[in-house]
């Protein structure tokens, strides 16, 4: 192997750490996609990795998730 990640697993990995900040936070996945927008279904596969979010998609919810004041890490 050459070294390099496969795209599946650098989703399955984003998908988990983005999962454990919104549980830091307290926050259900239907509160995050309501909050970004996206259906709870698509929110669920994205963090089980089995699924993408657009680039829109992907800065709300860094702005949902870190928010501007707020406590990050």
């Amino acid at each position: 192997m050459n070294g390099s990640v496969s795209p599946t697993l650098r989703r399955r990995r984003l998908g988990r750490q983005v999962r454990e900040r919104r549980t830091e936070l307290r926050m259900s996945g239907t509160e995050v996609a309501r909050r970004i927008k996206v259906n709870q279904s698509r929110w669920s596969k994205f963090e089980a990795g089995k699924a993408g979010l657009t680039e829109v998609q992907i800065r709300k919810t860094i702005e949902v998730l870190h928010p501007l004041g707020g406590a990050g890490r």
